[in-house]
């Protein structure tokens, strides 16, 4: 035809070969050769179950809920969590202290250490009797209530023992009551970076703003650190710990938020982001959740599907933060590695 030149085949393999090699392979997250874990917050465990839905097998619930349901939660643990690498589960818990740190109001009886003596034994012998199915554990992370000479105590009597069976993260607090002269608490994670094995960041300590010294104490002390519900997209995926945690996957059911993950951007859309939520009706159905639409993306309107666009979206950030920590984390060894049982 006239006016239409015809491309050699050269220059056809050529293009085919520069199209191959844009598209991007397909992700997959492995426990036993990762060196960053990704925990998603779970209250019960029927969102253990939606997490499943969606490939997601890492699994952070608070013992304050697990008491709530401890045959329920027994048996799933013996069933599907027990050290296996066929299934490559893995389950944390923490104290609890968190979800106290958060009531309205502190009760009097809290800045007493004896008050919390019960409660210590009991979460303590849990953790013995579970061993085998839990990945890590936390502390007893009381340091606002009663300070850190007692959470020192505590540390030594009941949780090091501990963390002869099974990995116990040590939280580190910001100096709140003002009397050690660690604002930001960079100290205490440094001393307990020194002393302990596995050590964490708790969620009031600036974490956006210390990211690249927490990042060198985990380099210089090669410890694990897990930074307790911090998710920021660009700090994370620049430098990345060894573990975070979140429970921001709710939020779609819990405030009508939904997120946009493209690979590169990972975007909150609040409920009035009309013109950019519409983009996403077409995950929706991709996901498995048929004509729903984000109409239903609002408090209490349709929990399941809601809870599984929160999970679908944020596989994209684990997959970014993933892809970086396995060039960051090396040193650290990997996910699987850190098994204690």
């Amino acid at each position: 035809m006239a006016g239409r030149v015809r491309k050699s085949t050269r220059q056809i393999v050529a293009k085919e070969r520069k199209i191959r090699s844009n598209k991007s392979k397909e992700f997959i997250y492995d426990p036993c050769v990762e060196h960053r874990v990704t925990f998603f917050v779970s209250t019960n465990i029927q969102r253990i179950h939606q997490l499943w839905s969606c490939g997601i097998h890492e699994v952070l619930v608070s013992y304050h809920y697990i008491k709530k349901n401890l045959e329920g939660f027994t048996e799933i643990l013996f069933s599907d969590f027990k050290k296996d690498e066929t299934k490559k589960n893995l389950f944390m818990t923490d104290s609890g202290a968190f979800s106290f740190f958060n009531q309205d109001e502190a009760k009097e009886e809290w800045y007493d250490p004896n008050f919390w003596i019960g409660y210590i034994e009991e979460y303590v012998q849990w953790c013995y009797d579970h061993a085998e199915c839990l990945y890590v554990v936390a502390n007893m992370d009381l340091d606002g209530y009663v300070g850190r000479e007692v959470v020192d105590e505590w540390n030594e009597k009941y949780f090091r023992p501990l963390s002869k069976v099974v990995n116990v993260c040590f939280i580190a607090h910001a100096d709140t009551l003002g009397i050690h002269g660690d604002r930001y608490g960079l100290k205490r994670l440094e001393e307990y970076a020194r002393s302990f094995d596995y050590v964490g960041v708790a969620s009031g300590m600036s974490i956006t703003k210390l990211l690249p010294q927490i990042h060198q104490i985990q380099k210089i002390y090669n410890v694990p650190i897990h930074l307790f519900g911090y998710t920021e997209t660009l700090p994370s995926f620049d430098l990345p710990t060894f573990a975070a945690d979140s429970s921001s996957w709710l939020m779609a059911d819990q405030m009508g938020v939904s997120f946009h993950a493209d690979g590169t951007n990972f975007i909150r859309l609040d409920p009035d982001m009309k013109h950019y939520r519409k983009r996403e009706k077409h995950k929706l159905k991709n996901w498995g959740n048929g004509t729903m639409d984000l109409k239903t993306l609002v408090k209490g309107r349709n929990a399941y599907h809601n809870n599984i666009y929160g999970a679908q979206s944020w596989l994209t950030f684990r997959e970014q933060v993933t892809k970086r920590a396995r060039i960051k984390n090396k040193e650290l060894g990997t996910v699987w590695s850190h098994w204690k049982t």
